[in-house]
């Protein structure tokens, strides 16, 4: 903290040398909507990051620091598509967002495409990770990390969810509705926590259930919100998931098919090896079979915004 405070002192400062300005005390009247605003912000950035805390401190004051250790890699592996996936696209986003934020069909497209690319990358990513769970684990981890293979299958699927959803506050916030997700973020700060707790009378598990049937008492009133917002229907929003859902449906189809009648018998290393390809091919086949097009015209896209990010 205090390296980060020194180093922005010191910026400050030269950019005032090189560039002198008279800086005048500011008026209330006339930045009272801008702190409003910033409020918001802070207060939801501060909701956000307690909630997603809680499950963690439950876990270590109900089941223990060993058990901790356990859930936290489950979930921080849960979480690793999500991060790599959405983390990019929700950092340059809020800027597109802005420019057209007076424009809900300018609105709607970014939620579709967005919708629609990250759940391309983060639903076969964080479904497969459910899948191959009890292969990997222990063989990548070892046989004393088999107690995180239950909360990482739940885990994985409830990122899945979370990777779609967080697109819903940055449009409600472009738009003027900052508040809206303050008060919805406090509120899952009061929810989730009783969930997790109320799980964890069932261990991990139980807690990895918390989230999956209480975010989306989270969830849907963004939804509706945002979709108000821009005059969005449900069925042009179901549109854009389409493809992700039907190539992970055939994906999960094909690897429990191959766990149940091909593999049951032979070592971890080959057993997951032929399930990663098995749902690999099966799902890159319905996309390039079906949606082709769409695809091609969706990479553009995300290459368009990465080289936005990267400059």
């Amino acid at each position: 903290m205090l390296g980060n405070l020194v180093a922005s002192i010191v910026r400050s400062v030269v950019i005032l040398r090189i560039q002198p300005c008279h800086l005048a005390w500011p008026q209330l009247r006339a930045i009272r909507e801008p702190l409003r605003f910033c409020r918001s912000i802070l207060v939801s950035a501060f909701a956000f990051f307690s909630y997603e805390q809680t499950d963690n401190l439950v876990v270590a004051k109900v089941l223990g620091q060993a058990t901790l250790g356990l859930y936290g890699a489950a979930w921080e592996l849960a979480n690793v598509p999500l991060e790599k996936v959405v983390t990019v696209l929700v950092t340059v986003i809020p800027t597109y967002l802005a420019a057209v934020q007076k424009q809900p069909a300018a609105l709607r497209r970014y939620l579709r495409n967005l919708t629609e690319i990250i759940s391309l990358a983060a639903f076969p990513a964080t479904v497969g990770l459910a899948l191959v769970a009890r292969e990997m684990v222990p063989l990548v981890f070892g046989h004393k990390w088999e107690g995180m293979i239950g909360p990482l299958e739940i885990l994985s699927c409830y990122a899945a969810f979370r990777s779609i959803v967080a697109l819903l506050a940055k449009i409600l916030t472009a738009v003027g509705n900052a508040r809206y997700v303050m008060w919805n973020d406090l509120s899952a700060l009061v929810i989730l926590p009783i969930a997790f707790y109320i799980g964890s009378y069932h261990g991990t598990v139980g807690v990895a259930w918390g989230w999956v049937l209480a975010y989306p008492l989270i969830a849907l009133p963004l939804y509706r919100k945002t979709f108000q917002a821009i005059d969005m229907k449900t069925g042009e929003y179901l549109r854009a998931l389409r493809p992700a859902l039907e190539g992970t449906i055939v994906m999960v189809l094909a690897v429990e098919l191959v766990k149940h009648s091909v593999a049951p018998m032979r070592s971890l290393l080959f057993r997951l090896v032929l399930e990663v390809a098995t749902g690999a091919l099966c799902y890159v086949g319905v996309l390039g079979l079906r949606h082709k097009k769409r695809i091609l015209s969706l990479i553009q896209i995300g290459r368009s915004l990465r080289l936005a990010g990267t400059a």
